[in-house]
């Protein structure tokens, strides 16, 4: 396992905007789902049912925006995209581990 050194990423004209995790480490092959208008990057899994946002919870932009979450993962619609409206899809976490967890729980129901 690699020590400190997460994946980065490009968002918002940073080259190197930390995820706070290793990609490679999650469970499924997942894709850059990012819209530039969103807070934070997101990726979603390869058969389009979860959506991750990655907030760099040390960023000046998230605390003005009082995000508290590395790791926010909701239910995904291939339609109707993220399914953040109802807090029964919603997991939020600072604990890598427990990310992990809740996406093979949801994806393995």
């Amino acid at each position: 396992m690699k020590k400190n050194k997460y994946s980065k990423v490009s968002w918002r004209g940073l080259n190197d905007y930390n995820i706070n995790c290793h990609l490679e480490e999650l469970p499924f092959k997942w894709l850059n789902n990012s819209y530039r208008n969103d807070l934070c990057p997101s990726f979603i899994n390869e058969e389009e049912t979860l959506q991750i946002y990655f907030c760099n919870t040390n960023l000046k932009e998230m605390k003005l925006e009082s995000m508290k979450y590395k790791f926010n993962l909701y239910n995904y619609d291939k339609v109707e995209g993220c399914l953040d409206d109802n807090q029964n899809t919603w997991f939020q976490t600072n604990n890598f581990s427990k990310l992990v967890e809740e996406i093979k729980k949801r994806y393995l129901h």
